[in-house]
């Protein structure tokens, strides 16, 4: 949350931005947990907020909205503790978008606003909808940056629109469910392989996506673990990651500790229900 907070008011600073009212909306990109962090963070003698690395997706994006309100005096800084992130629906951002990802270990942020001094063509505006229908807010972001229209705009001025982006949010919470399977994994069975991401809590899926997890045989060394969505095939992992974390739980397994999945292919969303199988041989 610090590190947003910085990072937010440094970036709409830096264009000449002095009033936080005129940022109208802040795209950020933060870390999230995996097992190998939290083990190398427990080895420094330091504690994180979860051992669940889905749940940190969530209070990462969390704590980074919550940096981007008190930068932009949304929220007063007082009134944020580690307790209320991810727990106090009273407390969020009318301007921030979040997402988190395993493949940075920093914030990356995005601000878009326009400056007292700016003179160029383009212009922006922004508001907060109650629902996904409340259309006045729409309407009113629309009237301030010139367009007269109260219902759909003429085609002279859908000229004039450059973009519009929509985020959900408001503090409602949906839940949504993604199926992910893995093929013979049984007590009986001497290969063993988890995902740990994407998994049931990450939400619905679009575009590229990155997958991780780890596999070991008992009795001879994986030659190779592919990848497939809904049957579709897509291509093989990359295998071979060091993984110290699960060689500490299952010592002396072939191929420890250099035999572990730490795949990061994506695939084409192909429906809303999707299953990811991870063969292996």
């Amino acid at each position: 949350m610090e590190a947003a907070l910085t990072l937010a008011a440094r970036s709409y600073e830096h264009p000449g931005i002095t009033d936080p009212a005129d940022v109208h909306f802040v795209q950020i990109k933060c870390p999230l947990l995996t097992a190998q962090r939290i083990t190398e963070a427990e080895t420094r003698g330091e504690a994180v907020a979860t051992r669940d690395t889905l749940k940190s997706m969530g209070l990462s994006r969390g704590a980074s909205a919550l940096g981007v309100a008190v930068a932009l005096d949304e929220i007063a800084r007082d009134t944020l503790t580690d307790a209320v992130i991810g727990a106090d629906t009273t407390l969020w951002s009318g301007r921030a978008s979040a997402s988190a990802g395993i493949e940075l270990m920093n914030h990356e942020i995005v601000v878009l606003g326009m400056s007292a001094n700016w003179s160029g063509p383009l212009s922006i505006d922004h508001a907060v909808m109650r629902d996904a229908i409340d259309i006045e807010p729409v309407r009113g972001a629309f009237h301030r940056l010139g367009f007269t229209a109260t219902g759909q705009l003429a085609p002279s001025e859908r000229l004039r629109l450059v973009a519009v982006l929509a985020t959900a949010g408001n503090a409602r919470h949906y839940a949504a469910t993604t199926t992910f399977s893995i093929a013979n994994n049984t007590a009986s069975n001497p290969i063993r392989i988890t995902i740990d991401s994407p998994g049931l809590a990450s939400g619905p899926l679009s575009g590229t996506v990155s997958i991780y997890g780890w596999a070991y045989e008992t009795k001879v060394a994986i030659r190779k673990v592919a990848v497939s969505v809904d049957g579709i095939s897509y291509a093989n992992a990359s295998y071979g990651s060091s993984r110290p974390d699960v060689c500490a739980v299952y010592p002396g397994n072939t191929g420890c500790p250099n035999g572990f999945l730490d795949a990061r292919r994506g695939w084409p969303r192909t429906g809303d229900r999707e299953r990811l199988f991870a063969p292996v041989d």
